[in-house]
């Protein structure tokens, strides 16, 4: 994996019967950066649709580079932990790429659930290699050219610098919309409401007690995707919640956190096209339809008086959250509105809230970043931009590939067909079929449903109120009085899977639709005498909608009940998020959803006359990220959003880089009486350990080290490494330490021979961090990168495995070149695999699979090792495929320093564990020490 080299003569043209010249882009070439590399594609982003992008694109020709911010590529499948397809719909490359990972994945490496996400990275990373396809791993794209409204370059930001590559097409695969939003394109984020997104996960993988390698999908609460602040605090909550969970349970192994979040949205980028709810549920047929998805409403809320009417009918009212629909997705929905040469491959196409709260799904993002792939493979054969591409051509190239196929029934009707079918089924199990069938059919005569609303069947009554109220008949209105003053509390389906709601809350909803105030006084009763969280929700959306249809008498009475159901001991304590495990573990750090009634009821306050600026004050800087764009929705709503400056950041201290040095760096600083930002690009601290596997301590005496001992993070001379992880985030909050993660450092800022801080990448675009002093303790020596000359790199490199079933006596075994060393760890039985091969024995398919071949090999012909079975790698590996780099610096800037593995003097990947950390240690604190002197006593 590196970056792209100098332009090259374009590839071939567009594979149909129909070659021809590849015309020249049609993009300013005065750029205000010097180009470095060009290419036809970039794919910023190597994850579920961004793997199948880059290679649709390769295959029509196109020179693709991918920019992964990962060290893998494959994404949630690979990475996030989620080996295991739920809905989506097959075809496409996806279905070779199956096949593929399927024969890829041996025997020895035991029972999986699912897929095997080793098999599938290597196998995705393999055929991305064999179709010519760059990869620059590591990496993020931190700035787009955007000449005379068309994309036209992007600077890389690396691991070893900064480099600006031309472009004639660049397609957002990074899931969150970030480059869509870097290059000016529109966007919307969450629920129309509160503007939240969708709950995250964290995943740990484990093995069973039957020694089946599988995943645990807890959800961990709620995060601002676009929020810098937040993806870092989610990703440390997350961390503890993973941990604490799978040690609660019995006979697991937990193998690792996962090196990326489970997240579920991000930003929608407003697009030629938008592809709605409404649409999907009644089958809309799309002239320029590019795939067909396949899912249900699988948002994991359990909010839903906070959800879209839309949402609120289909699951509270009807009880249909596992009901699948399917439906058309339009190419102008992968198109950016006013960012011509950007395409989306990604979750962050062009829908409503509702649309992206299911589809989502691996396989249906596989077929949509393939549909993106073509689409830019076939814009720069034809010489066109993207939106110029001839939607027939387009599909003619999907259906030959399977991405597109027709639409024909997946099974025989079962629901209602006439009115007399939809009648019988009210006041039974099925009735919401018959509801759903009465709004899909206004035209239908009521004169049925009016005599079962006369009639003397509670249920049927009910049913028939409720389907009436769904066409907005006004008759239906006393009998859904009557349910809510009544109480019903029954509801359709599995209340704790289908959620619906108790059939009461249920005619709330369709009253408050209805804009009806009949039962103000009671939704005021209840609210003031105390209900759940959910229902509380729902009590005060009913009294903010209908807040300007009530008396003066009625809002005094509204407003004092908000303000006693404020008072309730416990609020918001009593919530659960939806997990995709089912379980009832309740945390109230974890679930509380109190933010969010508070700042729900300061709305209803100023509807009714009060005043809720007390309330959100009091989340105004919530360290929630949600909690903090719900406030600025609900006094200054933006509607869609551009991507904003960042304000400056002013600190001490900035360290870059959050291995061990940095971790190092920042501890001796912060215990100097610094304000430290620890800034780093990965997702976790400590990152040869906790990623790496470096975990043998030996007998090495550091403070750091010994804090971890205190914790309980090192077995038998080896560091834990998710224990490690977990107290490594502790210790620094502790320290009062503010850490971004998945942050990439950039330029040292510098002036009159003094730097003055650092430009850092985040998800939210470039950020300045000013301080009095920097710590480069980045894995590639970025920041004194322009101070500094390469001395030499390692000449091997390697990942660890963590493998079961062998001895427990420390061996080393040299296997034509590349070296095999095993490191005991616990429990016993487990064993760190330490693989080191030459650089230049790295094979096209990448390292991995170099590693992997090596591993094979080793068992079959050492026999310590046989019976040998993979676990799984290390998320990160010891060093970069092209060897881990020294550098000798020269005339740093006044408040510069350097330290970590880049140090001309860093021992080589394969030094003992112990040497690489207890040196990696010295040198931040040494280079902290240089810059910060200690406070006065």
């Amino acid at each position: 994996m590196g970056m792209p080299q100098p332009p090259a003569p374009a590839g071939p043209a567009e594979s149909d019967a129909s070659a021809h010249e590849v015309a020249p882009a049609p993009v300013d070439a005065q750029l205000d950066a010097e180009v470095d590399a060009e290419v036809d594609v970039v794919v910023a982003g190597g994850g579920t649709g961004g793997a199948t992008a880059a290679l649709a694109a390769a295959e029509l020709g196109a020179r693709v580079l991918v920019v992964e911010r990962d060290t893998g590529l494959g994404g949630v499948g690979t990475r996030a932990g989620v080996h295991f397809y739920y809905w989506g719909r097959r075809g496409g490359l996806q279905d070779a790429l199956d096949k593929e990972v399927r024969a890829a994945t041996p025997e020895s490496w035991g029972a999986v659930r699912g897929f095997h996400p080793v098999a599938k990275q290597v196998t995705v990373e393999s055929r991305l290699a064999a179709a010519g396809v760059q990869v620059v791993a590591e990496a993020v794209v931190g700035r787009v050219h955007v000449v005379d409204g068309r994309v036209a370059a992007v600077d890389v930001e690396g691991p070893e610098g900064r480099t600006t590559v031309r472009t004639r097409v660049l397609v957002d695969a990074t899931g969150n919309g970030d480059v869509a939003a870097l290059a000016g394109a529109r966007y919307r984020v969450g629920r129309a409401w509160d503007q939240v997104m969708n709950t995250y996960s964290y995943v740990p993988r484990y093995l069973d007690a039957d020694g089946r390698l599988t995943f645990a999908n807890y959800d961990c609460g709620w995060l601002d995707s676009t929020d810098p602040d937040d993806v870092s605090r989610a990703l440390v909550h997350g961390r503890a919640v993973g941990l604490a969970r799978v040690r609660a349970q019995q006979g697991h192994t937990l193998l690792t956190l996962g090196p990326q979040l489970g997240v579920r949205e991000g930003r929608r980028v407003v697009g030629r096209a938008t592809l709605r709810q409404a649409d999907v549920l009644a089958e809309v047929a799309r002239d320029d339809v590019v795939m067909r998805c396949r899912t249900h409403h699988d948002t994991h809320a359990r909010d839903y008086a906070n959800e879209s009417d839309l949402a609120q009918l289909w699951v509270p009212v009807l009880g249909w959250r596992r009901r699948g629909f399917r439906g058309d997705v339009p190419y102008g929905a992968l198109l950016a509105d006013g960012v011509d040469g950007l395409l989306i491959g990604c979750r962050a196409f062009s829908g409503d809230q509702d649309v992206a709260a299911g589809v989502r799904m691996q396989r249906d993002m596989h077929r949509l970043g393939e549909a993106a792939g073509v689409a830019a493979g076939l814009a720069v054969a034809l010489g066109v931009a993207p939106h110029e591409v001839p939607v027939e051509r387009l599909q003619a190239h999907l259906r030959d590939r399977g991405v597109l196929e027709d639409l024909a029934p997946e099974s025989v009707p079962t629901g209602p067909r006439t009115v007399d079918d939809a009648l019988a089924l009210l006041g039974g199990e099925d009735e919401s079929d018959a509801l759903w069938w009465f709004r899909e059919h206004p035209g239908a005569p009521r004169d049925g449903l009016h005599a079962a609303l006369a009639g003397t069947d509670h249920r049927r009554r009910r049913g028939a109120a409720f389907a009436l109220a769904l066409l907005g008949d006004d008759a239906a209105l006393p009998v859904l009085r009557e349910v809510v003053l009544a109480g019903d509390d029954d509801a359709p389906g599995d209340p704790r899977l289908d959620l619906a709601a108790p059939r009461w809350v249920a005619a709330l909803v369709l009253l408050r639709l209805a804009r009806d105030t009949g039962v103000v006084d009671v939704a005021i009763e209840r609210l003031a005498a105390g209900r759940d969280s959910a229902t509380t929700l729902y009590l005060l959306h009913h009294l903010h909608g209908l807040a300007f249809d009530l008396t003066d008498a009625q809002r005094a009475r509204a407003r004092d009940a908000v303000e006693r159901a404020l008072e309730r001991p416990g609020l918001g304590e009593d919530f659960a998020v939806q997990s995709s495990e089912r379980t009832d573990t309740r945390e109230a750090t974890l679930t509380s959803i109190r933010w969010n009634i508070e700042l729900t009821a300061s709305a209803a306050l100023d509807a009714l006359g009060g005043d809720g600026r007390g309330l959100r004050d009091r989340w105004r800087d919530d360290e929630q990220g949600a909690a903090r764009r719900f406030v600025r929705h609900l006094e200054a709503p933006v509607d869609p959003e551009r991507l904003r400056p960042l304000p400056d950041r002013r600190v001490d201290v900035v360290v870059a880089g959050g291995g061990l040095a940095g971790v190092a760096a920042a501890l001796e600083a912060a215990g100097s009486g610094a304000r430290v930002l620890l800034v780093e690009h990965g997702p976790v601290l400590g990152r040869e350990v906790t990623a790496a596997r470096r975990t043998a301590t030996g007998a090495a005496d550091d403070p750091l080290l010994e804090a971890l001992r205190e914790r309980g993070c090192v077995v038998d001379g080896h560091l834990d490494a998710p224990a490690t992880a977990v107290a490594l985030d502790a210790l620094c909050a502790q320290a009062g330490i503010e850490v971004l993660l998945h942050a990439t450092p950039g330029d040292a800022l510098a002036a009159d021979g003094a730097v003055t801080g650092l430009a850092v990448t985040t998800v939210a675009g470039p950020l300045t961090v000013r301080a009095r002093a920097v710590v480069d303790a980045t894995a590639g020596g970025r920041v004194v990168q322009p101070w500094a000359e390469e001395v030499g790199r390692d000449d091997r490199t390697g990942v660890v495995l963590l493998v079961e079933g062998v001895a427990d006596t420390p061996r080393r075994w040299s296997l034509d070149g590349s070296d095999v060393v095993l490191v005991p760890a616990a429990p016993p039985g487990w064993a760190n695999l330490r693989v080191l091969v030459p650089v230049a024995a790295v094979g096209p398919g990448g390292l991995l699979a170099t590693v992997l071949d090596v591993f094979e090999e080793a068992v079959r012909r050492v026999p310590a090792l046989h019976g040998a079975r993979l676990a799984l790698p290390a998320d990160e590996p010891l060093a970069p495929d092209r060897g881990g780099r020294r550098l000798r610096t020269r005339a740093l800037p006044r408040g510069l320093a350097h330290a970590g593995a880049t140090l001309a003097d860093a021992p080589s990947v394969e030094a003992p564990d112990p040497e690489v950390l207890g040196q990696l240690l010295r040198s931040g604190r040494t280079a902290a020490r240089r810059l910060v002197q200690p406070a006065p006593v």
